[in-house]
């Protein structure tokens, strides 16, 4: 997990001279994102980097990765499972509309992927708690989000961005269960916070977009 930092802070630094080096055929489209945000994300913290690739003055395409992180834990609400192991995969197309001089506003569909692994030994249903053997579970994570939000230029290279949005989410749990028993019986309500761990279960969640991130241009000056 260090590595992963020391990486950030390497490729950050050596912003300038990238820029200096990078082809003209790229002039004013490429741009290096972080999202510090996401490192207060109370189910998934990540550190999450990424890469923005403006197609023409209205349209740009973007990627962006999330390493996991153990940072900032907000609610702690993973404590139990010390081997969580996660990472983010998002990415999206902007439109953008000029608002100012120094200032765009733009409506952007996303897309996101967050594959989730941990170890299990029981879960909680309206009939109790389930006990089992413990065993690794596997939870996938998906959807897309409609957002809106407003991108500052800072000066020739930097820039400030701000977003949210309302989408879905589908989470999909999957694990084998061996030697089950049920050693309690009712007191779990689920709710929009707190849903049950089954294996098997599969739905669709509501998913909030809210994101702020630093840019900078790598390339060019518009």
């Amino acid at each position: 997990m260090r590595n992963h930092y020391l990486l950030a802070v390497v490729l950050l630094g050596a912003l300038p001279a990238v820029a200096q080096t990078q082809s003209d055929s790229l002039a004013g489209r490429l741009s290096l994102k972080l999202a510090p945000l996401a490192l207060l994300d109370p189910n998934y913290s990540t550190l999450q980097v990424g890469v923005d690739y403006r197609l023409d003055p209205r349209y740009s395409v973007w990627l962006s990765y999330g390493l996991q992180s153990s940072v900032v834990k907000l609610f702690q609400w993973h404590n139990d499972r010390p081997d969580l192991r996660y990472h983010k995969l998002r990415t999206g197309v902007r439109r953008y509309f000029r608002v100012a001089r120094q200032l765009e506003s733009y409506v952007e569909a996303e897309a996101f992927f967050i594959p989730v692994r941990y170890t299990i030994s029981s879960y909680r249903t309206a009939n109790g708690v389930h006990t089992f053997d413990a065993t690794r579970a596997r939870r996938d994570i998906w959807g897309g989000a409609l957002n809106g939000g407003l991108l500052w230029h800072l000066g020739p290279r930097w820039q400030f961005d701000a977003a949210a949005g309302l989408g879905a989410r589908h989470v999909e749990t999957n694990y084998a269960v061996r030697n089950e028993q049920i050693v309690a019986r009712g007191g779990f309500y689920e709710h929009f916070f707190e849903q049950s761990n089954a294996p098997g279960r599969s739905d669709w969640r509501p998913h909030l977009t809210f994101r702020l991130g630093i840019g900078y241009q790598l390339t060019g000056i518009r």
